[in-house]
């Protein structure tokens, strides 16, 4: 995890935690099986903020990813990527052990 000596932001067990208020860029982004369908979701504390379901139209690998703006309105604040389907997702060429998925967060507002 790269962050700056004096964030507030730490990482914890699969989890991002944010010890500020403010605005936050959140970029996330999960592998899916060409042709094959994903499901997965941008939970803060739980609560289900954002989701993103779609299928691969072509039949590589590949990674799907979004943005958006979260508030934190309370602290901590607990964000957790959460694949709701019914599949595990791995990314191309790494036989069910790599990566297959990411989050970025980025203060951009008190």
């Amino acid at each position: 995890m790269n962050r700056s000596p004096n964030s507030n932001i730490s990482f914890s067990g699969g989890n991002i935690v944010v010890n500020e208020l403010g605005y936050y860029q959140v970029t996330f982004g999960v592998a899916q099986t060409g042709g094959g369908g994903v499901g997965f979701g941008l939970e803060i504390n739980g609560v289900r903020i954002f989701s993103m379901n779609g299928r691969a139209i072509a039949t590589d690998d590949e990674i799907m990813s979004t943005s958006t703006v979260a508030v934190v309105e309370s602290i901590p604040a607990i964000f957790t990527v959460v694949n709701s389907n019914v599949a595990t997702t791995y990314t191309i060429g790494t036989i069910k052990g790599g990566a297959s998925a990411y989050i970025s967060l980025v203060k951009i507002s008190p």
